[in-house]
């Protein structure tokens, strides 16, 4: 009866280890996550796109935006001040992978609400550097606020 006992509470111990070993890695990666979080919050403007593609119109009139919860973009045309685009949404931070989805747009982009997109995102001093997971939106970001 004794072996028993003792197995069963070795068994018990074991799995307590386990589990907090779990635990502790989650928290970690919770931890991580509210960091990058508190790091986006804030007004970015557009730099510069890492694909070469050719969007210097972009550069210094393209804004981002972030809270806690949502973000949004806007980009206008440096001549005229007219909106060519406006559209946000929520996110959340996953593993750190930030998950945007569209809730709302001017009509320019309207096609994106409902549209979910999934990014890395690193922040160091008052650069953001976004790189898209399938899709093309590898930009670079200068904190304005």
């Amino acid at each position: 009866m004794v072996q028993i006992s003792l197995k069963s509470s070795l068994v018990y111990l074991i799995t307590f280890l386990l589990l907090s070993i779990f635990n502790s890695i989650c928290a970690q990666d919770d931890s991580k996550d509210q960091e990058l979080s508190k790091a986006l919050i804030g007004t970015w403007i557009y730099q510069d796109n890492l694909n070469g593609e050719d969007v210097n119109s972009a550069i210094g009139n393209r804004i981002k935006s972030f809270t806690g919860k949502h973000w949004q973009i806007n980009q206008s045309d440096p001549h005229t001040g007219r909106v060519i685009f406006h559209h946000g949404g929520t996110y959340e931070i996953n593993d750190g992978i930030v998950i945007t989805t569209t809730k709302y747009a001017n009509s320019n982009t309207f096609n994106l609400v409902g549209s979910t997109n999934s990014f890395t995102m690193k922040v160091e001093d008052n650069t953001l550097t976004q790189t898209g997971i399938d899709n093309k939106w590898d930009e670079i970001w200068i904190r304005i606020d």
